[in-house]
């Protein structure tokens, strides 16, 4: 409880019971988010693999509203006809350098990837447009940036993602969430569109769906260690199908099948009577839409996946 972490404002004063690192998580929401999501792949793909003993990566990643294609390519981010407070189109394509460099507002996507000229001048934004836009073009296209279109999203842990009908971000995290499903069909998957909500509306606790939202994110932590214990105790993919008959000729069997019990109870508290938490058998991913006052439907509406695929074009056309 004393650690530094722990000790940073007069709240920190409720924390008693010391935190094992193992329930730490990652979140983040917006920009945050894009960063906690590039967080994660760096530590699957980098860190732990170099390592020895192998680190333990966080068990859960929260993201809200995650930025993450900071070029602005995807259709909700230019629909200038929603409500949405967060501006758009706030990036630019890195595939139309006419376009990139007769921008006539702020480009925050080019400020995130290259830095503000007015403020941190560097060798990549304070050379000239062509200097500019080689920069911005590559590194806005980078995995760990724009990690929606073209990062390996393989080795991540569970996954919940909150986004909002109205978020000028919706096809950012509905893209995200699909691709990091189909690249980890073993871990949990989740995304909740908030119906008629707008970017990152845990923040506005005026609106009762605020407190659903952050309730919401509580339950799946929970749920996401429980799987993590659940995992470790039977050595199996907690969705392996052809380990799950292995699993049950345990349930009754000596002292893990008494563990295995109290999980299930356990599980059970962890779950509410309505809650949709039946994967999507194309992608593996947990679609939730939250109506107004917290009911859930497992359903997914807005631009097909295969339109929100293709709107980067294929790197080999890109390097030509």
């Amino acid at each position: 409880p004393t650690h530094a972490a722990l000790t940073l404002d007069k709240r920190s004063a409720l924390h008693r019971v010391p935190v094992d690192p193992r329930d730490i998580v990652v979140g983040g929401d917006s920009a945050g988010a894009n960063l906690a999501a590039a967080f994660m792949l760096y530590m699957a793909h980098y860190v732990q693999p170099s390592t020895e003993p192998r680190y333990i990566l966080p068990h859960a990643t929260l993201l809200l509203s995650v930025w993450g294609d900071v070029t602005s390519s995807l259709p909700a981010a230019n629909n200038m006809d929603w409500y949405c407070y967060c501006p758009g189109p706030i990036g630019n394509s890195p595939f139309d350098k006419k376009a990139f460099l007769e921008f006539n507002r702020v480009s925050i996507g080019a400020n995130y990837a290259i830095g503000d000229v007015d403020t941190v001048p560097n060798p990549r934004n304070a050379l000239g447009d062509d200097r500019r836009w080689i920069w911005y073009k590559h590194l806005s296209q980078h995995p760990f940036v724009s990690p929606v279109h073209r990062a390996n999203l393989s080795g991540v842990t569970n996954t919940i993602v909150h986004t909002g009908t109205h978020d000028r971000l919706l096809d950012d995290n509905r893209l995200y969430a699909h691709r990091l499903g189909l690249a980890n069909p073993d871990r949990l998957t989740r995304i909740e569109v908030y119906r008629d909500m707008v970017h990152v509306h845990h923040v506005m606790t005026i609106f009762p769906d605020a407190h659903v939202a952050t309730a919401n994110l509580a339950r799946f932590v929970a749920r996401s260690k429980h799987l993590r214990d659940q995992q470790e105790l039977m050595g199996v993919s907690l969705w392996d199908a052809d380990a799950e008959a292995e699993r049950e000729q345990r349930e009754n069997s000596g002292s893990s099948g008494k563990e295995r019990q109290a999980m299930k109870a356990q599980a059970t508290s962890l779950l509410h009577p309505n809650m949709v938490r039946n994967k999507n058998k194309a992608d593996n991913v947990e679609w939730v839409q939250i109506e107004q006052g917290g009911k859930e439907v497992a359903k997914d509406e807005g631009w097909p996946m295969s339109v929100l695929l293709k709107v980067w074009p294929p790197v080999e056309l890109f390097e030509e």
